[in-house]
């Protein structure tokens, strides 16, 4: 079943920060976005059910949101794993434990993305959760 999804505009925090989440959609509208265990957690302390919803970052928020993605959050990643001598980042990202991995929804979705190039785009926006008895939208990331 795919997941709810809508469009809508950017959010940034007071603060300037990325509060934002990433994902990838294959061409023929399949979500590609891990499920952590976290997320259990994160559903249960909200009062939430069901599956995940998405809302997408729309026209020109969508560019300038990945200009800073792309500068404060993958590249200094990516950085860091070639300064200790790891040339192939993608395939040493791809085998770190999900400890490691949830919460780095950016690297996550572009490492599926330069792998996927042709198949896949990347998405930026919020994703979350139906409150309980409720038909409001628990916004966990964005």
């Amino acid at each position: 079943m795919r997941p709810t999804y809508s469009k809508c505009n950017a959010t940034i925090t007071e603060c300037g920060g990325l509060d934002l989440h990433s994902w990838c959609e294959t061409i023929d509208g399949k979500i590609i976005d891990a499920d952590f265990k976290i997320y259990d957690t994160i559903k249960e302390m909200n009062k939430c059910e069901g599956e995940k919803k998405y809302c997408e970052l729309i026209g020109e928020d969508k560019k300038k949101i990945w200009k800073l993605i792309w500068k404060n959050a993958i590249h200094p990643k990516i950085k860091a794993m070639n300064e200790i001598g790891i040339n192939d980042w993608v395939g040493f990202w791809r085998n770190l434990d999900e400890a490691q991995q949830s919460l780095n929804c950016f690297l996550n979705a572009y490492v599926y993305h330069i792998q996927n190039p042709k198949t896949s785009r990347l998405c930026f926006g919020k994703m979350g959760w139906k409150k309980q008895n409720s038909k409001q939208i628990w916004w966990e990331f964005g």
